[in-house]
């Protein structure tokens, strides 16, 4: 696929979220992706820090969006995810996704979350389950 193409596979794929308002796509090629995506208002849980069902879920859509580079409609089969370092309203989240193998009707995904300095935010493994085509 073409990188267009990849980008139009995920574009299909991913729903918008409200609290993903800025997520972007800035580097995708077969089996990886790089995005960002901003701490915001929508994103904070009660602490004033991102909530952790929002870091998941953005790794989550990542895993996702990386397995789509592959062509090919999936859906979460299983995940684990190591939260390391809190992230606050004004940093730039960036993710780093990766599929790891890629079988007949799986692929496993390594996701990693960083902070605008670099630092490690959370780490994640998605198992993904790859749909076969209608028709």
């Amino acid at each position: 696929m073409t990188e267009q193409e990849m980008r139009a596979a995920i574009a299909q794929h991913v729903k918008p979220l409200v609290c993903f308002e800025g997520l972007e796509v800035v580097r995708c090629e077969t089996g990886q992706i790089t995005a960002t995506a901003p701490v915001t208002e929508n994103s904070l849980n009660l602490y004033g820090n991102a909530h952790g069902g929002w870091l998941y879920a953005l790794c989550d859509t990542c895993s996702g969006m990386v397995t789509c580079t592959y062509g090919v409609p999936n859906v979460t089969l299983q995940a684990g995810i190591n939260y390391i370092k809190g992230a606050r309203p004004g940093d730039t989240v960036r993710v780093e996704a990766a599929t790891q193998h890629k079988g007949g009707q799986t692929a496993v995904n390594r996701v990693e979350l960083f902070n605008q300095r670099g630092e490690l935010l959370a780490t994640a493994n998605f198992t993904m389950y790859l749909m076969t085509r209608p028709g």
